[in-house]
């Protein structure tokens, strides 16, 4: 371990959930180094997660989008400023070594991955068992040196993004009277890692039968499937089972509201505060709702739950559910289904509201 680490830079994984998941290590780097500015450089759209991580003495953001040559020109300008003295590499990328190498950090740190090993000062095998996506980046700070912790993301909402997010939904017509479900129909690495949008329409009007209110939340790229959701709602007939449980209840229906492509990060986490619960599928917004200390409602697919199942946060002292459909061909790990789509589909939306239910953050009719 180098002597004199006064300013410590971390890359930050390059999607949502996996920066969400990578909040342990990143904690066990704080408290490894208390005397050193720990510095994180993300993507703009990741970089104000970093600004409610607790440790987390800067950010900046790296260049987003462009022809590579003039992104890296940047990158290396940004990352030369902060005159950092160790760079830790969550990215596995050949790209993230050469622009810290560039920059002239004398320490760089990560794993031997993408033919970057000789752009490091120091290089750790990846693990060849099949371990959570988060204690993969603690194996890296491990092999390191750093002694790991919980593996337990977290992030603290600041009173201001709370009202951000109260703003965003009282405009809509919600009150904090009222229980607030939040659903993320989307899923960014493909269509295969989707519930349906039909179901999760069909969820919310469970929901909404025992007087829930639910929030739909996602990217702008997520608008068409959340138009989807809004419209499987509105043509969904009471289940036998609501009919039951809603007899001789005078509690008001909830609503379904619509806000996807409307919130950045930091007044998504803001919104969240409001929530009982979460739904979604493998997504980034799982992620990030168990940081913030949701109990989550996960829904699996194609993808594999030992490698990507929501955390636990530290608010959060139960367990997340985590709901699958056993078929022969999961987890295939495609983008698209080439079949029927049948790990999913068969995962019926009274099954999804039963676990939402046994939550206990919700009130229910008798």
């Amino acid at each position: 371990m180098p002597d004199q680490i006064s300013r410590l830079l971390v890359l930050s994984p390059n999607w949502l959930g996996d920066a969400a998941m990578s909040l342990p290590a990143l904690a066990d780097v704080r408290r490894h180094f208390p005397d050193a500015a720990v510095v994180v450089a993300a993507r703009p759209g990741l970089a104000s997660l970093f600004e409610s991580v607790p440790g987390v003495d800067r950010v900046v953001s790296l260049a987003d989008g462009g022809r590579a040559f003039n992104r890296s020109t940047v990158d290396v300008g940004t990352l030369k400023e902060g005159h950092h003295d160790l760079a830790i590499l969550f990215p596995n990328s050949f790209y993230t070594a050469w622009i810290v190498k560039q920059a002239g950090i004398r320490e760089r740190w990560g794993y031997h991955a993408d033919f970057r090993r000789a752009l490091l000062t120091r290089a750790v095998r990846r693990p060849t068992a099949i371990i959570h996506q988060g204690a993969y980046y603690q194996h890296l700070v491990c092999e390191l040196g750093v002694p790991t912790g919980p593996l337990t993301p977290h992030v603290t909402v600041c009173e201001r993004d709370r009202q951000a997010g109260s703003t965003l939904l009282t405009r809509e017509g919600w009150a904090p009277s009222r229980p607030l479900v939040g659903l993320a129909p989307g899923a960014a690495y493909g269509f295969a890692k989707q519930w349906p949008a039909d179901r999760f329409g069909a969820l919310a009007r469970l929901l909404a039968e025992q007087g829930i209110w639910s929030v739909l939340i996602g990217r702008p790229a997520d608008r068409d499937v959340g138009q989807q959701v809004i419209a499987a709602f509105e043509r969904s007939s009471t289940s036998k089972l609501t009919e039951r449980l809603a007899a001789g209840s005078r509690l008001p229906a909830g609503r379904i509201l619509n806000l996807i492509g409307r919130t950045d990060v930091r007044q998504l986490m803001g919104l969240m505060t409001h929530c009982a619960t979460f739904v979604a599928n493998d997504s980034g917004a799982a992620h990030l709702a168990a940081a913030v200390g949701l109990p989550v409602v996960a829904i699996f697919g194609p993808t594999d739950e030992r490698i990507s199942a929501p955390l636990p946060g530290q608010t959060f002292r139960g367990s997340h559910a985590i709901l699958s459909h056993p078929v022969f061909c999961r987890p295939c790990m495609l983008r698209e289904c080439p079949i029927d789509h049948r790990c999913m589909t068969r995962i019926d939306p009274s099954r999804v509201f039963d676990a939402v239910l046994q939550m206990r953050t919700l009130p229910f009719r008798q």
